[in-house]
């Protein structure tokens, strides 16, 4: 399936449509959504060491310890953005800092 025209992929053959992938954040139950598919991903995208997709993550207050560990270690390996989205409550309630 296209997502660009045949024109458009002539012209910027090669460039990167810029897909993101997202992990973290909650259920629709208001549960916290990490699960081991999250950490899945984020052990694939150190070892790959790929640029897209990017990864973004949604950390709220009652998010893992364990997901924030992993969240900081990628990020400081250089093979994640440093993107991220807090709840309401924000990081601070658990005194972490992305």
């Amino acid at each position: 399936m296209w997502t660009i025209s045949a024109n458009t992929a002539d012209y910027f053959a090669g460039y990167n449509q810029f897909q993101n992938l997202t992990v973290g954040g909650k259920t629709r139950s208001g549960q916290d959504g990490t699960n081991a598919v999250t950490f899945m991903v984020m052990k694939a995208t150190e070892e790959c060491k790929t640029h897209q997709p990017g990864l973004s993550v949604r950390v709220q207050a009652d998010c893992p310890r364990e997901f924030m560990d992993a969240v900081t270690h990628l990020v400081s390996t250089g093979t994640a953005f440093r993107v991220g989205a807090a709840g309401r409550a924000g990081i601070r309630d658990k005194g972490h800092f992305l």
